[in-house]
């Protein structure tokens, strides 16, 4: 009976093979929510970018021609308000930042299925690929932390 037990606890090939594609699976996800923040992240930029640049134009356009300036009042703060929004939401940095660590773990994908780099040098490329995909991922997470907090990150 303990023999039984503790030769169904030994890891087998079925077992490797879960933690394998559980292994992918969570980097294909990561990956996945990357391309989607850093996209969300730049049509946000492009959008406030796009509101200031033409609601300044209009404003210049409308002052000059001595529109009502009610009008120029509400247009400068439209200007104002999506000037606020690229400052509060840093979609500008987050959509840089997120697309970088997309393709640092899009690197790794790759590096990981062709068996190269540091992946053709260890006996465990799994474990090396979780080690290596998961401290990106926190490493960026501890950069995003610290843009937030406005803190600068201090340099020994």
């Amino acid at each position: 009976m303990t023999q039984r037990s503790s030769a169904s606890s030994a890891p087998g090939p079925d077992d490797e093979a879960i933690r394998r594609a559980e292994i992918i699976r969570r980097l294909q996800e990561q990956i996945d929510w990357y391309e989607r923040e850093a996209r969300r992240n730049n049509w946000g930029h492009k959008t406030c970018k796009i509101v200031s640049i033409s609601t300044a134009a209009a404003i210049a356009v409308l002052a000059s021609a001595a529109s009502d300036p009610r009008v120029v009042a509400a247009l400068a703060a439209l200007l104002v308000v999506a000037q606020g929004a690229q400052e509060v939401f840093q979609f500008q940095a987050n959509w840089v930042t997120f697309g970088r660590t997309k393709e640092v773990l899009k690197r790794e994908q790759a590096l990981y299925r062709a068996k190269a780099g540091p992946y053709q040098r260890t006996d465990h490329p799994d474990r090396l690929l979780a080690e290596r995909t998961e401290a990106v991922a926190a490493l960026e997470l501890d950069t995003w932390v610290e843009s937030q907090l406005g803190e600068p990150k201090n340099q020994a």
